[in-house]
């Protein structure tokens, strides 16, 4: 053999092992070479396809590797010289019965499948979904604080506060309801950035796991005290699962005595969690010393600059209210504000001094606890970045804008109609259901039916997922929504319009739109025609938009709120047009529909006793 063809060979023969050295680096690394392609490349995660399509992919790239090898190491050696001595010489072997150069390749191959097993096997492990998992990626959905990111930053530590949370998502739903009581119809929430939507799914999904987060206060036995309002209960963290809270009263003062930086994020956190507390009535907060913005909400708090102005903002305030709730927070201690107790004031701060009594929580060498009950925990805090990103997300949720629907009032004509009012199903014109195997594919369809101008992948995905999931796990969803709805005779109604956009059939519509429709179009038909056409949408009502389903982006993006909002929009408007002229079943229809969303409510109730009394309603002052 002459001495460049044994180059060849010898050359030929190395590429094996480097190939095979090279597979189970990724093997190591746990990265199958798809995976290691597309980083290399710069080029985003892709939907792929079933386990056979995956494996033929992987089996490409791996053939690609082992003749990428055998050229890069020839290459060092001269690549003219050697490319087409160490072809022939290839071939010379193989046809020859030697086996250790494709042998090398065959190692490569399987190396390479090898890699891809292993990284799914360590996808199951870990927990990270992959493309066999069930609908929910194989992961339990974890407990608070969310795992939500907000861009690049992480998880909102604050958001583990369950006050916080709970208090933060009733302000949002009381500012929405204002905003939409006096909204045109052609009005509608504006729809949040996509940082903000991902801080207000974990910020819903807290406060849900939560639930109505009341304190009680049990009074001592023979206690006297009637000035309950005066008397707070407020979070301070977590020993474990156990909530660690202080029962404070007015005139009380709370130390948090810490070195300046950890004292400051607790006392952020207590001053937004007073301000937004669901349980208190009506709270004045009154901060002082902190440098930055410390308040996620305005209009409870007030910022002072001395001192003095923090007295005189505090007693003005208790001459209008006596028994009303001032707390003081302050991030550093002045004497001058410890009189303030004594008028009645709750007072917050830091190392505070000793000539009163004061409540202190201590951090310690090996965590923080409060002397007075021996009681060690894990405090809650808010930084200055938190508070930021959490006060640009309730500006975003709380801002109204033309709905560009509205200009186009045609009722939307539809084979499958996705019910939100009330517990979701996704229905037929015949009134028969459409069911599918997986629950996350019919909150993707809810999720696309309220997302039509801009359906995007990645929306979707932060939507529906609290943590990322493969690009199987999406596919699977999707081709099951696909599946179930061309059961029913609507193939390729839904499913991709290019990589990053997905697209739903108009023929597919929500019980939403239909309500929407009919209160635009009932200016242009007769009284008693549009009050019938909307009662004839109101029967759809069977409870509370989204019922039973835990579909927080409903919530941070006003969904919910706005559904809400056209119910008792179309009974007000039910009202409007018949409630002259005493029809009866129109009103008792409207209203029906009404006390199926919030059994119970007086007003509703008076509305139903009236109308079967026989009074009528417009003049007796009974209008929604």
């Amino acid at each position: 053999m002459k001495v460049d063809e044994r180059r060849g060979l010898t050359v030929t023969l190395l590429s094996g092992p480097l190939g095979t050295a090279a597979g189970w680096l990724l093997i190591r690394s746990g990265s199958s070479p798809a995976e290691l392609v597309r980083r290399v490349r710069g080029i985003p995660d892709e939907p792929v396809g079933s386990g056979s399509t995956e494996s033929v992919r992987l089996l490409l790239v791996s053939v690609a590797w082992l003749v990428v090898s055998g050229f890069l190491v020839r290459a060092c050696s001269g690549w003219w010289s050697f490319l087409r001595p160490s072809f022939r010489c290839l071939v010379r072997v193989v046809r020859s019965g030697r086996r250790p150069a494709w042998m090398g390749s065959v190692v490569v191959v399987i190396t390479g499948l090898l890699a891809s097993l292993r990284t799914t096997n360590d996808a199951a492990d870990s927990g990270t979904p992959s493309a066999v998992e069930s609908e929910y990626g194989g992961a339990d959905r974890p407990v608070a604080p969310s795992n939500r990111t907000n861009d690049s930053t992480g998880p909102l530590s604050a958001l583990a506060s369950s006050g916080l949370a709970v208090g933060l998502a009733g302000h949002i739903r009381r500012e929405r309801a204002t905003l939409l009581a006096t909204a045109p119809i052609d009005a509608k929430l504006s729809a949040p950035s996509a940082p903000s939507v991902s801080t207000g799914i974990a910020l819903f999904e807290r406060a849900a796991s939560t639930g109505d987060l009341a304190p009680v206060v049990h009074e001592p036995a023979g206690s006297t005290d009637t000035n309950r309002q005066a008397r707070l209960v407020i979070p301070l963290g977590v020993d474990d699962d156990r909530l660690v809270s202080v029962s404070l009263r007015a005139g009380d003062m709370l130390s948090i005595d810490a070195d300046s930086n950890e004292a400051t994020r607790v006392l952020r956190h207590l001053l937004n969690t007073v301000a937004l507390a669901p349980w208190l009535d009506s709270p004045l907060v009154v901060v002082y010393g902190f440098a930055d913005v410390a308040a996620i909400i305005d209009s409870t708090v007030t910022v002072a600059d001395t001192p003095d102005d923090v007295r005189a903002v505090v007693l003005a305030s208790l001459v209008r209210r006596p028994h009303g709730c001032v707390v003081v927070v302050a991030s550093r201690h002045d004497p001058r504000l410890d009189e303030l107790a004594e008028h009645g004031a709750l007072v917050i701060t830091t190392l505070a001094g000793t000539h009163r009594p004061v409540v202190r929580v201590v951090r310690e060498p090996g965590g923080w606890r409060i002397p007075g009950t021996g009681e060690s925990f894990r405090p809650y805090g808010a930084t200055t970045t938190e508070v930021g990103v959490l006060r640009t997300m309730t500006s975003e949720m709380l801002r109204l804008e033309v709905d560009v629907s509205a200009l186009h009032p045609e009722p939307p004509t539809w084979e499958s109609l996705v019910r939100v009012l009330g517990p979701v199903e996704i229905v037929r014109r015949d009134h028969s259901e459409i069911t599918f195997r997986k629950s996350k594919s019919v909150e993707l369809l809810c999720w696309l039916a309220y997302h039509r101008e801009r359906p995007t992948v990645s929306g979707a995905r932060t939507a529906l997922w609290e943590v990322d999931v493969r690009d199987a796990t999406f596919h699977n969803v999707l081709s099951e929504l696909r599946r179930g709805l061309s059961a029913v005779g609507l193939p390729e109604a839904v499913g991709r319009a290019s990589k990053q956009r997905l697209f739903l059939d108009e023929r597919v519509s929500t019980d939403g739109d239909l309500l929407r429709s009919a209160l635009i179009n009932a200016d242009r038909l007769p009284p008693r025609e549009a009050a019938v056409s909307l009662c004839g949408v109101l029967g759809l009502v069977r409870g509370l938009p989204f019922a039973s389903a835990d579909y927080a982006w409903a919530d941070a993006e006003g969904i919910t709120s706005t559904l809400y909002w056209l119910v008792t929009r179309s009974i007000d408007r039910v009202v409007e047009l018949v409630g002259d002229e005493g029809a009866i079943q129109p009103l008792l229809d409207a209203t029906a529909a009404g006390l199926r969303m919030a059994p119970g409510d007086e007003t509703l109730t008076m509305v139903r006793r009236r109308v079967m009394s026989g009074t009528n309603v417009r003049t007796s002052g009974a209008s929604l």
